[in-house]
């Protein structure tokens, strides 16, 4: 072969190649464009102002993101403030002394937790403050020979700090690491006024903390136990003076290991996970400059094993005939996350009921008291180390002066706090009911835990021998209960209603049954105070509780489907009261009916064909989106003002399917419509991109500091530990100043999922154990989101509470448990909260996937609850096939939260025969629309603006390296083609 015909050859063969690769790649791409885009900063769309361009419907109150930002880390330090929780301060060990020499153990003393990992965590964060820096900011001398080699051995991976994606354990330093360096003992000499030890856990989204039959990773590591148990030596022999340990987590480590008298432990200092410069406050609270006012927002126990939830209640179970069915459920297959994934056959139970938590111990620990038949045994000092709403001060307060006096709607409670000991600080200040139970609420298996927290407040900073009152109304709502078995509704029934005020939920029982007459002769762990208790006898009440306080809608059983006793041939036991010693059963088995309600959920042909007339399309009504934001009197047009129906009747099917069939953290354009692309954000704990990442105040203005991340906060249990309202409004201010800033519309971040078991892997987005707590915190935080235009969207609605096969594990539970427990925060963020949107789980309502489950996102979600704007799915591509979308619209889904290519529904299969589907399409759009309007993403439109769609950069020159190579190529093919006609005429010369 010549030379010619083998560069030929070669050129034809790379030029192909290459023109084939560039083809697919580009095309690949532009299926992802508008993630692709994004991630650059580059828009899909440009914005083209009216004349007279209006006035900023939302606007901000800081001139710079320097400004912003402040004010962030302001924020930051002063939840950590007032969230950390001092647990232990044995021989008041706490303060320490100004100038304190501090010697740091363990890797998370060096490397903390600042956050949650997965979706929470920031990519390009701002310069995060470590311990020692604030430890020294605060006054102290920190070690820096231990400080360099824990540091140096993070680098040289021979310890590692506690990962969420690998079950939330630290390789820790052992202590016989410090023992044998010659160098560390001696720095000891200088530095041993004080050892701090940290111990930390961090689970993550698709991985809990480990628990299995060889791990339990909220127990001490063999590292970390030795290292307490040097610590104990040292200060026995007088090498330490004081050793503080620092709990950096959002799951409840266990306590019995900790309280070893060996290990000399002299403070337990909760601290949470920190955020940007939490480690300031934290300092400043062992100084004594802050005075710790945090109360937990989870109930500690000394052994997990104790918890109900944990001891066979917790995990992802396997139906014991699951094999049965093989051949008709699909497959276990690779999980998303690694490992496995049954989606089809794995479920959990919830026998705990309504007793959760404190809920459990407390209502325990008074039926162990009062000697009510069928108590069983339960001894709360050895189960419970710190009850939910504990925490100590370096001062004392006292209570007094309670009082409850009815209202119109409900009560208004009183108590006056007074600081008596020596230095300023606050108290928070916690309200709980305890309800009758009594024998009717036996026979209609109604369950009501003794204490339950009802509202709660926070002093000032009270110098000593100050008092203040503190004042709050609660509604009559905190009366009812729900009745799953005979009203079907919530009722109140007949009995004696007692308040309290109470520093603790343990606190409250106390009081309570001091209000019965009990004392420590009784079994009571300490003494109550029984004035601090009022009482009112009520009357049974079946109707007015029975209605929805947002939608006047009637309420009743909407869940029975989660309950596994209504499919036969299963048992399942809930917790009662009424007999603690009650064996449980569990003997959960797939039947026929129940895999052919999962298979009907896989199986697109399950959608009925129907004769109905499809909306009007196309419309020529001159209507733009902004129009339908006033009235002329400048008056809000509402979600049910009949000129929508003349928008809609503008719509194509084509924009239709294009709205509803596409959602990955944004939602479409409709630039015909002047319906601008919203940009959403998914992170629980702040922004976690940088501020330039879309069409924000930050690009708009060319804000110089606008490549910073926006600071990330301390987790969310850390707010909701300083129980204090007005922080919870500062953290949604900020985050809405945030998103103007950014250019977010949307805000995937309101977690109000419950803390079930310590174990759970997003702990640190969730608030608490406790539903009223996490309900009230979340609605505060979520109206300020709302107030600066970004749509709040709650999650993960809902069961959401772990995540070992949270891809479609079935939760059985029963109806008053669903309302009074999971599903009350979620109620609280959308009516009080106004929460404008939700964000669905993964999850399974009994059988049914919480995407399609019809009670949930149409009966509760809109029947119940009133909410207007629109459902996203979690991330489409973990699970779905491409045709249960229409599927999932039908039971109230709105959209996915999935890009066009990869959500992949073929919407010419429903453009006709299926007018049911299109109207529910149709309302879908309007939902997402309206909660466009009613955002940021408006700001500046009017009648007159256009949407432009426009070529993002990294598009052209992808179209220009494709034109380059497929001229190359059609170079080659051109030469290729001319080296056969000139070898076909030589042949024809040579046969002549």
């Amino acid at each position: 072969m010549s030379k010619r015909a083998l560069a030929l050859k070669i050129s034809l063969v790379v030029s192909t190649v290459l023109f084939g690769f560039s083809t697919t790649a580009v095309s690949i791409a532009k299926e992802n464009r508008d993630q692709i885009s994004s991630s650059l900063g580059q828009p899909t769309f440009k914005i083209e102002y009216g004349e007279s361009k209006p006035q900023e419907l939302f606007k901000s109150q800081y001139k710079s993101i320097k400004d912003l930002s402040a004010a962030g880390h302001k924020l930051v330090k002063d939840i950590e403030a007032e969230g950390a929780t001092l647990l232990e301060n044995k021989n008041n060990a706490l303060p320490l002394a100004q100038g304190s020499k501090v010697t740091l153990f363990g890797v998370q003393s060096v490397v903390p937790s600042y956050g949650g990992r997965g979706s929470a965590q920031a990519s390009h964060p701002q310069p995060q403050v470590d311990l020692k820096a604030g430890l020294e900011k605060a006054g102290f001398s920190v070690n820096q020979t231990m400080y360099d080699f824990i540091k140096s051995g993070i680098a040289d991976k021979k310890y590692a700090t506690a990962m969420g994606f690998t079950g939330g354990l630290p390789k820790d330093m052992p202590f016989a690491d410090f023992e044998s360096n010659a160098d560390l003992v001696k720095s000891l000499n200088s530095y041993n006024d004080v050892a701090i030890m940290t111990l930390s856990r961090c689970g993550a989204e698709g991985s809990d903390v480990t628990l299995n039959a060889t791990t339990d990773g909220l127990k001490l590591t063999a590292a970390e136990a030795s290292t307490l148990a040097g610590l104990g030596k040292l200060k026995k022999d007088g090498k330490v003076k004081k050793v503080v340990v620092l709990l950096n987590t959002s799951n409840q480590i266990q306590t019995s290991e900790i309280n070893k008298g060996e290990y000399g432990i002299d403070a337990v200092l909760w601290m949470g996970q920190v955020g940007i410069n939490g480690t300031e406050a934290v300092g400043e609270i062992l100084s004594g400059a802050i005075n710790p006012s945090g109360s937990l927002p989870d109930t500690y126990w000394y052994n997990h094993k104790d918890n109900p939830v944990v001891d066979g209640n917790y995990g992802a179970f396997t139906y014991q005939n699951r094999d049965e069915f093989k051949d008709q459920l699909p497959a276990v297959k690779k999980s998303y996350y690694g490992g496995t994934s049954d989606n089809w056959g794995t479920y959990v139970t919830y026998q705990e009921g309504v007793y959760l938590g404190y809920r459990y111990s407390e209502t325990r620990y008074t039926d162990t008291v009062m000697k009510r038949e069928g108590h069983g045994d339960f001894n709360w000092k050895n189960t419970i180390s710190y009850p939910f709403g504990f925490g100590l001060s370096y001062t004392d307060f006292q209570f007094s002066n309670f009082s409850a006096n009815e209202t119109k709607d409900g009560y208004k409670l009183t108590v006056d706090v007074k600081n008596i000991g020596k230095v300023a600080g606050k108290q928070s200040v916690q309200f709980y009911i305890q309800k009758p139970y009594t024998e009717f609420d036996i026979e209609r298996g109604i369950e009501k835990p003794a204490v339950e927290l009802i509202d709660f407040g926070k002093t000032d900073i009270l110098k000593p021998g100050k008092t203040q009152t503190v004042t709050l109304d609660v509604s009559k709502e905190v009366l009812k209960v729900y009745d799953r078995k005979v009203a079907k509704t919530y009722i109140v029934t007949e009995g004696n209603y007692l308040f309290t005020a109470a520093k603790d939920s343990h606190e409250a029982a106390n009081n309570f049954l001091a209000k019965a007459g009990k004392t420590t002769a009784d079994g009571m762990t300490e003494n109550g105070d029984a004035k601090l208790v009022k009482s009112f006898h009520l009357g049974k009440d079946e109707f007015n509780f029975s209605r929805s306080r947002s939608t006047g809608k009637k309420i009743t059983n909407l869940f029975e489907k989660a309950e596994i006793n209504n499919y036969e041939g299963n048992t399942l036991d809930y917790f009662t009261r009424s007999n603690w010693s009650k064996k449980l059963r569990k003997d959960l088995k797939l039947n026929q009916e129940m895999v052919n309600e999962i298979l009907k959920q896989e199986n697109s042909n399950s959608l009925k064909k129907d004769d109905g007339l499809y909306p009007t399309y196309n419309a020529k009504n001159n209507l733009q989106l902004i129009n339908l934001y006033q009235n002329d009197s400048g008056e809000l047009i509402s979600y049910d003002n009949p000129i929508w129906d003349l928008f809609l009747d503008q719509l194509t099917w084509e924009e239709t399917c294009e709205i509803v069939g596409q959602g990955f953290r944004c939602s479409a354009a409709l630039d015909r419509l002047g319906k601008p692309k919203t940009v959403d954000h998914n992170g629980p704990t702040g922004l976690t991109e940088k501020y330039s990442a879309a069409n924000g105040l930050a690009n708009k203005l060319d804000d110089p500091d606008k490549d910073l991340t926006p600071v990330n906060y301390t987790t969310v249990p850390v707010l909701a530990a300083t129980f204090n309202k007005d922080l919870s409004k500062r953290f949604g201010e900020m985050i809405g100043e945030d998103a103007l800033w950014a250019g977010y519309n949307g805000f995937y971040g309101i977690g109000v999922n419950t803390h079930r078991s310590p174990y759970e892997g997003r702990a640190y987005e969730y608030f608490s154990e406790d539903p009223t707590l996490s309900g009230i915190m979340a609605s505060i935080e979520t109206l300020e989101i709302q107030a600066r235009g970004t749509n709040a969207f709650i999650k993960h609605f809902a069961l959401n509470d772990q995540e070992t096969q949270r891809c479609g594990v079935q939760v059985w539970t029963n109806e008053q448990a669903l309302r009074e427990i999971s599903l009350k925060p979620f109620e609280m963020a959308a009516i009080d909260g106004k929460a404008a949107n939700a964000m669905v789980s993964l999850s399974r309502i009994g059988l049914e996937l919480a995407t399609g489950c019809k009670s949930l996102l149409t009966d509760f979600l809109r029947g119940e609850v009133g909410m207007v704007g629109y459902c996203v799915s979690d991330m489409w591509t973990l699970e779905y096939n491409k045709q249960q979308l229409p599927l999932f619209l039908m039971a109230g889904l709105d959209i996915p939260d999935g890009a066009t290519n990869n959500v992949g529904t073929d919407w010419s299969l429903y453009e006709t025969g299926y007018s049911a589907l299109a109207w529910r399409m149709r309302e879908s759009a309007k939902r997402t629309m309206y909660a466009t309007l009613h955002s940021n993403a408006m700001n500046g439109f009017d009648s007159n603006t256009k949407i432009i769609r426009v070529t993002p950069k990294w598009e052209k020159q992808a179209n220009i390296l494709l034109g380059v190579v497929s001229t190359v190529w059609g170079a080659c093919l051109a030469w290729g083609v001319a080296e056969v006609v000139l070898a076909v005429k030589k042949s024809r010369l040579l046969k002549k």
